[in-house]
């Protein structure tokens, strides 16, 4: 879309450029061709009074000078004339025309006539680039990254949270193989942790699985900080105590 409106905007700024420039150079050239015949026909005009051409007319225009400039000038009629019929000049005469027409007292030469219309070129420009942008959003509405980045990250969490184990299944799966296999016992008795136990049952978690770990030399020292958790949650209960039974035991 940006692409497209700098595009239509370069364009525009092109075409009003071509328009001045094909103006302000034709007028020049139309000027000079006007000057050229005016100073011609005076200076034959001179030529004339200083040989005497009104005594004797007939002579002057049997002279060789005389001759050569009305061919030379003829020639020229009939250059400024099919210069004049080139499509830049009919361009430029219609500009001044207009300008003779609905500002004749300005006596402005067909510039205000050209600025009216660079000044509807741009207009027209302009709305090409407008419209052309609301379409383009009407083609190729934008989606919100984030929003949908959201969506997927709550429907993730969402999976994640209902794929969760049952806190009391996995403590009745650790229970059931604590002695036989101690470490699949702590893996499901952290994770019973991590999820919702009553307070109660979250302190007997982390008793046996701390016990287990020291009994088993399976992470030591994260069975002691979950033993003295036990301590601390329960100083004065059972569990508190066969906390520090078990820590003194395994020193």
């Amino acid at each position: 879309m940006k692409k497209s409106r700098v595009f239509i905007t370069f364009l525009a700024i092109v075409l009003v450029a071509a328009a001045v420039a094909v103006f302000l150079y034709t007028d020049r050239q139309s000027k000079s061709l006007i000057k050229v015949k005016g100073t011609s026909e005076l200076m034959y005009e001179q030529w004339k009074m200083q040989n005497g051409c009104l005594e004797d007319p007939k002579a002057c225009d049997d002279s060789a000078y005389s001759k050569q400039f009305n061919s030379w000038f003829s020639q020229f009629l009939q250059y400024k004339a099919s210069k004049e019929q080139t499509p830049q000049f009919k361009y430029y005469q219609f500009l001044k025309e207009l300008d003779e027409l609905y500002v004749p007292d300005l006596n402005s030469g067909g510039l205000v006539a050209l600025g009216a219309g660079c000044v509807s070129l741009i207009i027209f420009f302009i709305l090409i680039a407008y419209l052309s942008g609301g379409q383009k959003k009407v083609k190729a509405p934008k989606y919100d990254k984030t929003a949908k980045r959201e969506s997927v990250s709550k429907s993730k969490a969402y999976q994640a949270v209902s794929s969760k184990p049952d806190a009391q299944a996995l403590l009745s799966k650790a229970a059931k193989c604590a002695d036989s296999e101690p470490a699949q016992a702590i893996s499901y008795l952290e994770q019973a942790i991590e999820g919702s136990l009553s307070s109660k049952l979250s302190v007997s978690a982390l008793l046996l699985c701390g016990s287990l770990r020291l009994k088993n030399k399976i992470g030591e020292e994260q069975g002691k900080r979950q033993l003295q958790r036990v301590i601390a949650l329960s100083p004065q209960g059972q569990e508190g105590k066969k906390a520090q039974i078990v820590l003194d035991t395994f020193k």
